[in-house]
């Protein structure tokens, strides 16, 4: 892989030098490894504690003159709130593994105006990296994952399999030398997901799960998951839609959204944000029911100190608390015998 201005990709030189901050059963250490390896350039090793240290990391990248880094998103907004100055050494900055936050994006553009950002998308299947986007100016919302790599291609397809035009969203097909045979015992998902290139016979293209559509200027959009699309009462709802504009909100760091089964069986939106001193929930709902429409507001704000991350930097949905709804809940009982017959109504209703 290389990634270099004006031409979609960077190129590693014997000057370069990489720090790796993947462990060695994420896909990316292919890239990290490999990449400077194979050109001539350095690889930088350090521990956990390090790299999740703004300060620790920012003296071990002036140090030892790391001119290279690749970060989950996750990652790098969590170093992001920490120091905005942490990567004024870097050359080149590589993110990726989830959506990218545009705001966390635009303030270390504005700190570190001399650094080339880079979003670089793809999945295990086609061999980590599908897309890369070099990011020249300050996005407001959503930024692009770019176009193809070399030796890659992309494809937007609707649900019939036909492509989708500029401005349509699909589902996003990658094909090329990076796709993998398959998934070790498991025919069926293989048959699902790797299926024949109908633009290219003979081949095989991978269906990601991810929508996505093009833009008028050539490059593609992530849109979403296709499986964090939920009903809620009848609507259909995009959780990462939600989330972006959690992260909008002036005093919010890091937000995610989950779809949980609430205690009638009916989907709830939980919302989790990690906040700046002086920013509430309340406040952060406020905000938020002036952007979003009232079926996609969440039925619960839940403060953090911090997302939780995974062993690879990516925020781990599995590890966010189940709510405590009640702590916060006085009760009243009723007080005469009309409030006692609507309690018992309500009751049964809502059960």
């Amino acid at each position: 892989i290389r990634l270099v201005k004006n031409s979609n990709y960077i190129e590693f030189t014997p000057e370069d030098r990489l720090l790796l901050t993947s462990s060695l059963g994420f896909d990316v250490v292919t890239f990290e490894i490999l990449g400077p390896l194979l050109n001539g350039a350095a690889l930088h090793l350090t521990d956990k504690e390090t790299f999740l240290d703004s300060h620790q990391l920012k003296r071990y990248i002036e140090q030892n003159g790391i001119t290279t880094m690749w970060l989950t998103a996750s990652l790098f907004n969590h170093l992001t709130e920490q120091n905005e100055k942490i990567f004024s050494r870097l050359i080149n900055l590589i993110i990726g593994g989830e959506a990218l936050s545009a705001s966390h994006v635009n303030r270390i553009k504005q700190a570190c105006p001399e650094l080339s950002i880079w979003n670089g998308y793809g999945p295990t299947e086609n061999t980590t990296f599908s897309t890369c986007f070099h990011i020249e100016k300050l996005y407001e919302h959503s930024i692009p994952i770019g176009r193809p790599i070399g030796n890659s291609t992309a494809f937007i397809l609707n649900k019939w399999g036909m492509l989708q035009p500029i401005g349509a969203v699909g589902e996003l097909c990658v094909g090329g030398d990076g796709v993998a045979r398959g998934y070790l015992g498991r025919p069926d998902l293989t048959k699902e997901k790797f299926v024949p290139n109908p633009f290219a016979p003979g081949e095989q293209m991978y269906r990601t799960g991810d929508l996505a559509r093009w833009l008028p200027d050539g490059t593609i959009e992530y849109v979403g998951r296709v499986d964090d699309q939920v009903k809620i009462r009848g609507y259909r709802v995009e959780l990462g839609e939600i989330e972006s504009a959690l992260r909008h909100i002036d005093g919010v760091k890091e937000a995610a959204v989950l779809a949980r089964t609430g205690q009638l069986g009916s989907k709830e939106l939980y919302a989790y944000i990690s906040a700046k001193e002086g920013t509430d929930a309340e406040q952060v709902r406020t905000h938020l029911s002036q952007m979003l429409p009232g079926y996609m507001m969440p039925t619960y704000v839940i403060e953090m100190d911090a997302l939780p991350l995974t062993a690879n930097g990516k925020l781990n949905r599995k590890a966010l608390p189940e709510p405590d709804i009640t702590s916060k809940q006085t009760y009243v009982p009723p007080r005469n015998d009309l409030e006692e017959q609507l309690a018992i109504i309500w009751q049964e209703v809502l059960g």
